[in-house]
């Protein structure tokens, strides 16, 4: 069924659109391919993949991250000026709903996570959206390592912006989750309120995610309400959910629970 449509044709076509353009083709391919096989109507299958993606990545992109993307994006900042620099990094995670719900608590979320790991050197920050730009806010180890992965290549633009201009041992790279996990090893993984998102598109990704960390730490987190604010039970079902998934013979689990989000401290044992 469907096999007179072609789905690089209806990628390119998707991709046009602003929320869009930007964002991995894997994806959209993944989504498209799956539609193909419930029908074959060109106007649906491109209503049905853009309502997708829309509500699993795109929703929480404000359209000024665009504008944000340039290398002098940071202008003549320099490291030593702390207050400045966290200063711009505010300004910039508020383009993004899932950075920007995590501002009010930044402080007192990356205190209390690092309070309880061992001292850090190496990241690895999968579907970071723009989750980077909170390292002035982590008291990490002198010449640490950052990795960062996410599904919009501008986002990553502005990171490895972020990194070169405070040089920052660092790179970010765009990587469909859903098909691809990074080679590299790190002290502590970071995966922030992405299971959901990405269960929408296979219930499995979240037990096959958690499957391939390899860090000797993980710091895992599910929204404790909807983007519009709603709680609906969220804390209690994603608790309830996270504990079907994650294995309690590979890792020890702490619980930190925060206005706005559920984390799980994981240390593997």
């Amino acid at each position: 069924m469907g096999n007179e449509i072609n789905p690089e044709e209806l990628i390119a076509e998707i991709h046009k659109g602003r929320n869009f353009r930007n964002m991995d083709q894997q994806l959209t391919r993944q989504l498209i391919i799956r539609e193909l096989n419930l029908s074959n109507n060109r106007k649906e299958i491109i209503k049905n993949v853009k309502s997708k993606l829309y509500q699993i990545a795109s929703a929480f992109r404000n359209e000024k991250i665009d504008d944000q993307t340039s290398s002098d994006s940071f202008g003549d900042l320099t490291w030593q000026n702390q207050e400045a620099v966290k200063e711009k990094c505010l300004s910039l995670m508020k383009n993004h709903a899932s950075t920007r719900e995590r501002l009010p608590i930044l402080d007192a979320f990356y205190h209390n996570i690092f309070s309880n790991l061992p001292p850090i050197d190496s990241v690895l920050d999968l579907a970071c959206g723009l989750n980077p730009l909170s390292i002035p806010w982590m008291p990490l180890e002198n010449n640490y390592s950052y990795e960062a992965y996410d599904l919009f290549q501008d986002m990553m633009d502005l990171i490895n912006g972020f990194f070169h201009h405070f040089q920052i041992h660092g790179t970010a790279s765009q990587l469909n989750l859903l098909e691809n996990y990074p080679p590299n090893q790190a002290s502590l993984t970071l995966l922030l309120k992405t299971i959901p998102c990405l269960e929408q598109v296979d219930k499995n990704a979240g037990r096959n995610i958690l499957a391939q960390i390899k860090s000797k730490y993980a710091i895992i987190s599910f929204p404790a309400h909807s983007l519009s604010g709603r709680n609906k039970g969220m804390p209690k079902n994603y608790e309830s959910h996270f504990h079907e998934i994650c294995n309690p013979d590979i890792w020890e689990i702490q619980k930190i629970i925060f206005p706005s989000e559920l984390v799980f401290l994981l240390q593997r044992k």
